[in-house]
């Protein structure tokens, strides 16, 4: 996964989502949330938040073709272990 840009989500100064944007392709942004097995958020809630943030910091156009999906290595705690 090629990221363009990479967001990590804090809450009380520990890592709780790393969110990776690719780049624009097939008229889709493509954005993937990889999530901290030793927090205690979920998928839903991080892509509320995501969601919110991007409407005001996007065009229309943008916001439109935003797909949000769960990593499939989210939760993995070896992805995770230096983060602790």
């Amino acid at each position: 996964m090629e990221c363009e840009e990479q967001i990590w989500v804090y809450k009380d100064s520990k890592v709780e989502a790393d969110v990776c944007v690719e780049e624009e392709s097939e008229n889709k942004i493509n954005v993937t949330i990889n999530i901290n097995p030793y927090s205690n958020v979920t998928f839903k809630k991080i892509e509320k938040k995501l969601r919110d943030f991007l409407f005001d910091e996007w065009s229309r156009e943008q916001f439109e073709k935003l797909e949000i999906n769960e990593s499939c290595l989210s939760k993995d705690a070896e992805r995770w272990e230096d983060c602790q």
